[in-house]
C-alpha cells in the first residue's frame, strides 16, 4: 500500500479510480439507472447491499439496508410482526424492484448481486447474520435468483456497481477510520428512523 493511501480519506482515495457520474447511495436508500456512464457506489458494515440488474434492457439499481435494534431483538418473532413495523425497513427493496419493472425489466431476468453482512465487532445481537438472513429470503419471496454472494467475514466493504451490465467492484475497508465513519453513518441512519 502506498504512503499515499494511507494518507488521504477513501472517498478521495476511490474518487480519482475512474471517470464514471457516481451516485452515492446510503442506508436506507436505493437508486436505478439506465445510464452506462453512471456508476452507484455504496458501502456498508452489517447492513446489507442488494444490487439487482437486467442485462436485456441494461439497467439496474441497489440499496443499502439493515435491520432496527427492536427487529433484531425479536429476530426469531418476525413473523409475528405487523406490516406496519416490517414495511419501511423492506421498502428501499420493493421501491427498487417496482422502479426496474417499471422501466421494463423482467422478472425473469433479473439478477441479484448480495454484498455486506460483516461481523467487526462483538455483537451479542447477530445483527450481520439477522441482516443477511432477512434480506436474502425477502429476495426468494420475490422470486428472484441471487448470482453473487460477498457476505459476512471481519471487513467493511465498498462497492462500485455499474447497473447496465452487472459488474460490481468490490473493495474491503480495514482502515479504522473508514470502518468507524462507516458504522457511525448505519447507526445514524437507524437512530433517525427507528
Amino acid at each position: 500500500m502506498s504512503e499515499d493511501r494511507r494518507l488521504i480519506s477513501s472517498e478521495k482515495y476511490f474518487g480519482d479510480l475512474d471517470w464514471h457520474n457516481k451516485q452515492f447511495v446510503g442506508p436506507g436508500e436505493f437508486f436505478t439507472s439506465d445510464d452506462p456512464d453512471v456508476m452507484i457506489v455504496a458501502e456498508t458494515s452489517d447492513g446489507v447491499i442488494i444490487a439487482i440488474y437486467d442485462p436485456e434492457v441494461s439497467i439496474g439499481g441497489l440499496t443499502h439496508i439493515l435491520l432496527p435494534k427492536n427487529l433484531l431483538d425479536n429476530f426469531k418473532d418476525l413473523q409475528k410482526v405487523g406490516d406496519d413495523e416490517l414495511n419501511p425497513i423492506i421498502d428501499p427493496l420493493t421501491r427498487l424492484v417496482e422502479e426496474l419493472y417499471e422501466n421494463g425489466a423482467g422478472k425473469e431476468q433479473l439478477f441479484v448481486r448480495l454484498v455486506g453482512g460483516s461481523s467487526i465487532r462483538q455483537d451479542v445481537l447477530d445483527t450481520n447474520i439477522k441482516n443477511i438472513v432477512f434480506y436474502q429470503k425477502q429476495i426468494f419471496e420475490r422470486g428472484l435468483k441471487i448470482i453473487t454472494r460477498d457476505i459476512g467475514g471481519d471487513h467493511c466493504r465498498r462497492i462500485h456497481f455499474m447497473p447496465t451490465n452487472g459488474r460490481i467492484d468490490k473493495y474491503p475497508l480495514r482502515r479504522n477510520a473508514d470502518r468507524d465513519a462507516l458504522q457511525a453513518r448505519e447507526r445514524e441512519f437507524l437512530d433517525k428512523y427507528y
